[in-house]
């Protein structure tokens, strides 16, 4: 299954913006920590059409994943450790049009 991502991030298509995520971290002081990640995407979740999960990764490695139904909020808050120098790679399955990547390189 091909895996989508959105182009220009500063100028999404309105099919793109709806599988853009919102990516807020927030991270206790020090460069090693435990750090909270809110990944809230403006996505229908109805039953035809709706996120069915969310996975983030961690330097190429997955740490975890939420799985979501119709009429849940399309969003999801994992708890992982983070170095500065770490990537993060959020991927979301969609019912009607698949899996869309992205990612977060600094923070």
């Amino acid at each position: 299954m091909q895996i989508r991502s959105c182009k220009n991030p500063d100028k999404p298509t309105p099919l793109e913006k709806e599988h853009l995520p919102q990516i807020n971290i927030i991270k206790k002081e020090g460069f090693s920590s435990i750090g909270e990640i809110h990944v809230t995407y403006q996505h229908p979740m109805i039953k035809e059409h709706h996120l069915e999960w969310i996975k983030i990764y961690r330097n190429d490695t997955i740490k975890d994943r939420v799985n979501l139904c119709s009429g849940d909020k399309a969003e999801a808050i994992f708890k992982i450790k983070l170095d500065q120098e770490d990537e993060l790679k959020i991927f979301a399955k969609c019912s009607q049009h698949g899996i869309w990547q992205t990612i977060k390189e600094s923070f």
